[in-house]
C-alpha cells in the first residue's frame, strides 16, 4: 500500500518550527517510501476541523457525506467518532457516510477499517468505482438525492489528469497537446517506443468547456507559452455537484 498512516503526533510537545521538522523527517523515515496525506499526518484535528466545517455547511438535521477518494479510511473514521462523541444529533442524523474508490486495495482496506473494525459500519456505504470514468461521465456517480450532501475529495482533484494547451502564433488559435508513440529507427537498434508531444486544434469536450468556464485561460497564452489546465477536474465536478 503506497498510503502510508502514523499514530497521532503530540503537537503541544514540540518545541517550535525546527521540532516539527525533525519529526516530520522521522515520520517519513519510518514509511519506507510510503506517502502520508495531510489526514495521517495531522490524524485526528484535520478531520476534526472538516467535520466542524460540515456541521457549519448543512442542514444537520438531515444530511450525507461523500469521500471520493478514502485512503486508508482514517478521515471517515475520525469525522464519524468526532460526530458520534462531540455532536451526536449530528451523528444520528447522518443518513450515510459514501466513499467512491478506484483502487481495489485501499477499497478492501476501507472495508475491514470501517466495516469489520468501526463501530460506524452501519452508517457507511463503500464503492469501488473508477473516478476517471465518472468525471468524462462514462459512469454515474451516485443516484440524484434531495438531501443535503457534503462532498470531500482531499487528494482527489490536484492528482486528476490536467491538459496541456498553447495559442498557435500564426493564426492565434488554441491548441490541444497530445502524445504520440512512434518506434525507434530500426537501423539504430532502438526497437522501443519514442514518445514526442504534438499540438493539434482544439477538440475535446472537457477542454471546450472549461475554456467557456474560464475564458480568461485564453488570454495570457499569448504571452506565457503552454499550460496545464485541470480538464478532468472540471469534469468531476460537472458530474457531482
Amino acid at each position: 500500500n503506497v498510503v502510508g498512516r502514523t499514530s497521532s503526533i503530540d503537537f503541544s510537545s514540540l518545541w517550535g518550527e525546527w521540532h516539527w521538522k525533525s519529526t516530520y523527517e522521522r515520520v517519513y523515515k519510518e514509511q519506507r517510501g510510503r506517502w502520508l496525506t495531510p489526514v495521517e499526518l495531522f490524524h485526528p484535528f484535520y478531520s476534526n476541523a472538516f467535520a466542524n466545517f460540515i456541521l457549519e455547511s448543512v442542514d444537520q438535521n438531515d444530511f450525507e457525506i461523500v469521500e471520493c477518494g478514502g485512503g486508508r479510511g482514517t478521515n471517515a473514521v475520525s469525522i464519524l467518532d468526532y460526530l458520534h462523541d462531540f455532536h451526536f444529533d449530528a451523528y444520528e442524523a447522518l443518513q450515510r457516510y459514501t466513499i467512491i474508490d478506484t483502487s481495489p486495495t485501499l477499497h478492501e482496506l476501507q472495508r475491514k477499517v470501517l466495516k469489520e473494525r468501526s463501530k460506524h459500519a452501519d452508517k457507511v456505504d463503500l464503492v469501488n468505482a473508477d473516478l476517471m470514468d465518472i468525471a468524462e461521465g462514462q459512469s454515474v456517480f451516485l443516484p440524484s438525492s434531495d438531501v443535503p450532501t457534503a462532498v470531500l475529495a482531499f487528494e482527489l482533484l490536484d492528482n486528476l489528469p490536467h491538459d496541456k494547451i498553447a495559442r498557435c502564433v500564426d493564426t492565434g488559435n488554441v491548441l490541444q497537446a497530445q502524445v504520440s508513440a512512434t518506434r525507434g529507427d530500426e537501423f539504430k537498434s532502438t526497437h522501443v517506443d519514442i514518445y514526442i508531444e504534438t499540438y493539434s486544434n482544439l477538440a475535446d469536450p472537457l477542454l471546450k468547456r472549461i475554456l467557456e468556464v474560464r475564458p480568461s485561460l485564453y488570454t495570457p497564452l499569448a504571452s506565457q507559452g503552454p499550460r496545464w489546465v485541470p480538464t478532468v477536474a472540471l469534469g468531476f465536478f460537472d458530474e457531482t455537484l
